[in-house]
């Protein structure tokens, strides 16, 4: 009887071993969230949004497009870096909740891999098209989460006919990327532009 006993504490030890919840994987993830978008996401979006565009100027209008396989590469290799390290802000300690933040860092690995795309496709305008749509998932993102509320609040009206004078004058690597048509007839639909001064 005693055997049984034994046998029977022994079975139960074994089975709840083995529905026993696993671990968490060890990741590493000294980084802040700060440090992980300067350091690693933004650089890899500006590897994107730096590639394409249209500059009109006193010298006239020029594109701007990779011309290279090597060029081609760095897009390539921007857009896989920004897809993948979208994900390390679903970890922990970086989540902040477990809806809106997990979306809004989905949709950032989505975009880029639109781009990846492109870039794999040598595809100038859809590159193009990415990098706005990158812009727009990291700027939703912001505006919920690290932008003050008069930020947020202030957003679409930097886009207004008021501020062409402002953004007329940025530094031009700021404007690489986009369609610049800067003229009488700017409307927020013709500047499609990534605000760094506004971070």
């Amino acid at each position: 009887m005693n055997l049984l006993k034994i046998a029977g504490i022994i079975c139960s030890v074994l089975l709840a071993s083995c529905v026993s919840t696993p671990a968490k994987p060890p990741f590493n993830t000294p980084l802040t969230t700060i440090e992980l978008m300067n350091w690693v996401l933004d650089p890899a979006a500006d590897g994107i949004w730096e590639s394409v565009g249209w500059i009109s100027d006193s010298n006239g209008d020029r594109e701007i497009a990779p011309s290279t396989q090597e060029q081609w590469d760095k897009v390539r290799n921007s857009a896989a870096t920004l897809m993948e390290a979208a994900n390390l802000l679903m970890l922990e300690p970086r989540a902040r909740d477990n809806k809106g933040w997990m979306q809004a860092a989905n949709r950032l690995s989505k975009t880029a891999e639109l781009a990846l795309d492109a870039a794999k496709a040598k595809d100038v305008q859809r590159v193009f098209d990415t990098g706005s749509e990158i812009d727009n998932a990291c700027e939703g993102c912001h505006i919920q989460y690290a932008y003050p509320a008069q930020k947020a609040e202030a957003w679409p009206r930097l886009f207004s006919k008021d501020n062409a004078p402002l953004i007329r004058n940025l530094p031009q690597h700021v404007n690489l990327w986009s369609a610049i048509r800067l003229n009488d007839k700017f409307s927020p639909e013709d500047l499609k532009i990534t605000l760094h001064f506004f971070n």
